[in-house]
């Protein structure tokens, strides 16, 4: 065991208006001859520790040293501020196993990896610039079989993300920041299901998909849990009839989808059950005749759309049924009112 320190001269800050403290470094190594040379290059480091210590003897930053046994050639880089260290970030030789650490500039660990053979094996981890741990994965000779990632937003290290890889099947799941279930999912063979969930832990949707793009049978909920909407996809786009539901459990919305933009007639409804519209779409946009109502069910409103918009004579009608106003339209302008 060995101990290796030098002087490193302060720089000039950022401003230009003063220096940098003058650093101490120091390093602790198990093979004193293996020591690296002061250079932009370093063979067979066998560093333990290192510590930077400014000039009032207080840690300025420590990391890590190289693998132990492991012939290196790599550049030095830097710390913030321009001071040198021997640090590392550019992937190890093809034939490389152990762990291999990289640095964020302030000295705290970015990544930590294990290798065997040039490839990943083992676990692999990666930190914020502040250290606190965003992902986790587990490697089998270069294949990633599980991977769990935190965000750090979250309280007390709350999981964000977990997925796991078992053969030809792929299973995920994310959570919300109290920890509780947000998603769940499997994929095989280009086939797989997904389930959502609202934060009171109630199902928000449930699905399937292929080759990642929704098909089949969809339904979504309120979190109050009753159905919210429930109709079919193909190939990721709405097809055919769709029902849509209110809170109170009343039908909201109903019509036809094709390659998923609105088509034909719809019918509208209020939270109580009463009618509130009806008429034709075409490529997602109202088409012809259209009548609108009042909660009370009278009349509300009537006329005619085209490619443009509201078109020809729009009849609008009060509370009690009875004609109000009379509005001319020529491709979605108003000109004229009676």
């Amino acid at each position: 065991m060995a101990y290796a320190k030098s002087w490193i001269p302060g720089n000039k800050g950022a401003t230009g208006n003063r220096d940098i403290p003058v650093i101490i470094k120091l390093a602790v190594y198990d093979k004193p001859e293996k020591r690296p040379r002061e250079d932009a290059t370093c063979r067979t480091l066998h560093c333990l520790v290192r510590k930077i210590i400014d000039e009032r003897g207080l840690t300025y930053t420590k990391a890590p040293g190289y693998v132990v046994g492991q012939e290196l050639t790599r550049p030095v880089t830097y710390f913030q501020n321009k001071i040198r260290a021997w640090m590392h970030n550019d992937m190890p030789k093809d034939n490389f196993t152990g762990k291999w650490c990289t640095w964020h500039n302030n000295g705290r660990m970015s990544t930590k990896t294990s290798y065997k053979n040039g490839k990943r094996h083992g676990t692999r981890c990666r930190w914020t610039s502040k250290g606190i741990l965003i992902l986790k994965e587990h490697y089998r000779n270069g294949v990633r079989t599980k991977c769990t990632r935190y965000d750090p937003t979250y309280p007390d290290g709350i999981v964000r993300f977990r997925e796991r890889l078992t053969e030809d099947t792929l299973s995920w799941s994310r959570f919300f920041p109290s920890g509780d279930i947000a998603e769940t999912g499997e994929l095989q063979n280009g086939q797989g299901w997904r389930h959502r969930f609202h934060a009171n832990g109630k199902l928000a949707s449930i699905g399937k998909f292929t080759q990642g793009l929704k098909t089949g049978l969809w339904k979504a909920y309120h979190e109050s849990g009753t159905l919210k909407s429930a109709g079919l996809y193909e190939a990721g786009r709405k097809e055919g009839i769709w029902h849509f539901f209110h809170q109170s459990g009343y039908l909201g919305e109903f019509g036809p989808f094709h390659r998923g933009k609105q088509s034909g007639l719809w019918y509208y409804w209020y939270p109580n059950g009463s009618i509130s519209a009806y008429g034709g779409y075409r490529k997602g946009q109202c088409w012809q005749y259209w009548v609108t109502f009042w909660s009370n069910c009278e009349k509300h409103s009537e006329g005619m759309y085209n490619e443009h918009g509201l078109n020809g004579p729009w009849y609008v009608y009060n509370s009690e049924g009875e004609l109000h106003r009379l509005m001319y339209y020529k491709n979605d302008v108003l000109v004229g009112v009676k």
